[in-house]
C-alpha cells in the first residue's frame, strides 16, 4: 500500500509529534524554555522546545502578570511578533482581538497555521532590512521573548513603533548594568532562538531610553511575573543565567498604578491578584501584590441566589451554604452567577467565601457571547474557607461568574459557597 504524498506527510507530522511528546519526559531544559543539548528526539520535532515543562511554566507566569496589569487588551486589533508556535496568542483572541501573528522561522510560521488555521499569520524576520508598514497599523504589539533574539533591537523597536498606534507591550532578556548598553551574544540553532544566530543584552535603562526615543514615553512594570527569571532585586540580584524583565511603550501617557515611569531597584514577584489583608463587613485593606489598598462594600453587582447549573452533569445542593459539586470532566463547567454591574468595573472586586472541599475548582468571568473567559482563578483543597478576591475586568456588561472543574485526571471537584459580596478599591486613581 502506498500513500499520497499530502498523506504520507501527515502521518510523519503526527509521528513527529507523539514522539516528542514522549521525549519532553527525558530532557533538561534551561529556564528560557530551551534546550541545553539538543537530542535526537528535538531534531525530529523542533516544536517540542516550546512545549517543555519550563516554556509552559513561564508563559502562564507571564500572560498571569499580563493580565493583571489592568491595560486595555479587549477587541483590540494586535501585531504578535515573535510568536513562536502561537502558544501565546489564545490570550489575545480570548479578549476578542484581532490578531496578525508572526515570526521569523518558515517551519514556526507554518505550524502557527496548523494549530490555529483561522487566525492570520505571516513570516516576518525582524532582523532583516526594511519598512513593515505593508501589515497594516495596530492598537497593540505583542513583542514577548523576542527583543534578545535580535542582532539590531533598536532597527526592531523603531519598525515596530511606525506600525503601531497605541502600545508596545515587551517582554524580554535583559543585561545587568545602569548604563544604557546592547551586548550582542551568539544563539545556538534552534526554533526558538535567534533566526540569524546573533541575539543581545539590552540593559533596562537602553530599554526604557529606546521606548522613549521612538514611543513618547516608556514604562517598567512595577511587579515581576512569578517565574525565577524574573528578579525582584536589581541591587543585588540573584546569581542567574539570565534575568529578565517586563515594559511598555506606549504613544500616549498612561495613568496606572502598576506601571512606573522611573527604573526602581526592586519589583516585588507577582503572585496572585488580590489578597484579603484586614477588615470587616463593610472596609476592608486589599493586598495588591505588595500594596495595601483600602476598599468599601458597593451594591452587590451578583447574587448567591441567581446562581444556576451550567451543566446536567454537575449538582447545586442549595441550603444555609451552597454546595456545587462538578462533572469529572476537566474544564467542564459546574455552576454561573449572572453580574449585573452598576458602573465602571475598575477597582470593582468580587469577594468569595468558600472552601474548596475537593479537587481544584476555576472562578473565572465569562465574556458575553460566552466563547471565552476574560480572567480566571484556580483554587485547590483547602481545610476550611477562604475569601476568594476576584477583580473584575473591563466590560462585563452581560458576563456571568463560572464555576468549573480545572482537575485533571476525571477527578470530580467540590466547593461550598458561603457568600458573594462587591468591593470598589480606594485608590483613586484612573488606569488606562
Amino acid at each position: 500500500m502506498s500513500l499520497n504524498p499530502t498523506a504520507s506527510r501527515w502521518l510523519q507530522k503526527l509521528l513527529r509529534r507523539r514522539n516528542g511528546f514522549l521525549s519532553l519526559l527525558f530532557r533538561t531544559g534551561n529556564n528560557d524554555g530551551s534546550q541545553t543539548t539538543q537530542s535526537a528526539s528535538a531534531d525530529n520535532d523542533p516544536f517540542a522546545i516550546f512545549l517543555t515543562p519550563e516554556a509552559i511554566a513561564i508563559n502562564t507566569a507571564r500572560q498571569a502578570h499580563l493580565a493583571f496589569l489592568g491595560l486595555d487588551l479587549t477587541h483590540k486589533q494586535v501585531l504578535e511578533v515573535g510568536a513562536g508556535i502561537g502558544l501565546h496568542t489564545p490570550f489575545l483572541l480570548e479578549r476578542g482581538c484581532e490578531v496578525l501573528v508572526t515570526d521569523g522561522n518558515a517551519e514556526n510560521v507554518g505550524e502557527i497555521r496548523y494549530r490555529l488555521p483561522k487566525v492570520p499569520s505571516t513570516l516576518l524576520d525582524l532582523d532583516q532590512d526594511g519598512p513593515i508598514d505593508h501589515l497594516g497599523v495596530f492598537d497593540i504589539v505583542y513583542c514577548y521573548g523576542l527583543l534578545y533574539h535580535l542582532r539590531n533591537p533598536e532597527a526592531a523597536i523603531a519598525k515596530l513603533a511606525s506600525v503601531c498606534r497605541g502600545q508596545l507591550l515587551l517582554e524580554t532578556v535583559v543585561g545587568l548594568g545602569r548604563y544604557p548598553e546592547v551586548q550582542l551574544i551568539r544563539d545556538f540553532a534552534s526554533n526558538n532562538q535567534a533566526v540569524s544566530g546573533i541575539g543581545c543584552r539590552p540593559t533596562r535603562s537602553w530599554i526604557m531610553q529606546t521606548l522613549t526615543r521612538y514611543f513618547g514615553h516608556a514604562y517598567v512594570t512595577r511587579t515581576q511575573p512569578d517565574y525565577p527569571d524574573f528578579t525582584p532585586d536589581w541591587i543585588i540580584p540573584e546569581t542567574r543565567l539570565i534575568y529578565r524583565g517586563v515594559f511598555v511603550g506606549s504613544k500616549t501617557p498612561l495613568a496606572n498604578p502598576e506601571l512606573l515611569s522611573e527604573l526602581p531597584d526592586r519589583q516585588p514577584v507577582f503572585k496572585s491578584p488580590y489578597t484579603f489583608a484586614s477588615g470587616g463587613s463593610s472596609a476592608m485593606i486589599v493586598d495588591v501584590t505588595g500594596i495595601l489598598a483600602s476598599a468599601h462594600r458597593i451594591e452587590p453587582w451578583a447574587h448567591l441566589s441567581d446562581i444556576q447549573l451550567a451543566y446536567d452533569q454537575a449538582s447545586i445542593q442549595p441550603g444555609t451554604v451552597i454546595t456545587v459539586t462538578t462533572a469529572p470532566q476537566q474544564w467542564a463547567y459546574a455552576a454561573a452567577i449572572p453580574l449585573h454591574p452598576s458602573g465602571d468595573s475598575w477597582g470593582v472586586v468580587l469577594k468569595l467565601r468558600a472552601q474548596v472541599t475537593s479537587g481544584e475548582i476555576g472562578v473565572g468571568i465569562l465574556a458575553s457571547d460566552q466563547k471565552r473567559f476574560l480572567t480566571e482563578q484556580r483554587y485547590r483543597q483547602t481545610a476550611e474557607p477562604a475569601d476568594i478576591l476576584l477583580p473584575l475586568p473591563p466590560l462585563v456588561e452581560g458576563c456571568s461568574l463560572i464555576l468549573r472543574n480545572t482537575a485533571p485526571n476525571t477527578t470530580v471537584s467540590q466547593v461550598v459557597l458561603e457568600s458573594i459580596e462587591t468591593w470598589k478599591l480606594d485608590w483613586g486613581l484612573d488606569r488606562t
